[in-house]
């Protein structure tokens, strides 16, 4: 997000950032998933999506947190929007998620580590259309595939520390 309106705080227009995934058919542009807090500890976090789906992020003894939903947030419900990808997941005698070719955190696939690069000149609007982003002030990370492992529950954004390559 560029800080339009000046003010330092993320209340103006959100961007995607396309990766190489943008525009096939398994890619789901505007998808929306809405979590609910669970009543107590240790129970699943149940989850819909606006494609007509409900599932559930599970509880499991590779992690040890009494919940698995954000408890700093206040509602009984938090809902996240945007692009959904295909999942890579594939589960065997390890569970593997290989990486997509270019544009998304936390991605390890071909090209290493440049795939794991972001640039704002792809950068897109609701529409899909080019944004001709000239900076950017704001960044907001979220998973963008759903799915389960046997092992390690969910698939989830475990992101490093972000650097910019243009600071002199």
């Amino acid at each position: 997000m560029q800080d339009e309106n000046g003010d330092g705080q993320p209340n103006d227009t959100w961007y995607e950032l396309k990766g190489s995934e943008t525009g096939k058919s398994e890619t789901k542009q505007r998808y929306a998933i809405t979590y609910y807090k669970p009543k107590a500890p240790r129970e699943n976090v149940l989850w819909t999506d606006n494609v007509g789906r409900i599932n559930s992020v599970d509880i499991n003894g590779y992690h040890t947190q009494d919940y698995y939903f954000p408890m700093f947030i206040q509602e009984d419900s938090y809902t996240l929007c945007g692009t959904c990808l295909g999942s890579t997941m594939t589960i065997g005698e390890l569970e593997t998620s290989p990486g997509y070719d270019w544009g998304y955190v936390d991605n390890y696939g071909p090209g290493v580590p440049d795939n794991a690069l972001f640039d704002i000149s792809h950068a897109i609007q609701a529409d899909g259309s080019a944004a001709n982003l000239e900076y950017i002030d704001f960044v907001k990370v979220h998973t963008a595939m759903t799915g389960k492992g046997a092992a390690v529950g969910e698939i989830s954004c475990e992101p490093g520390i972000p650097y910019d390559y243009h600071i002199k």
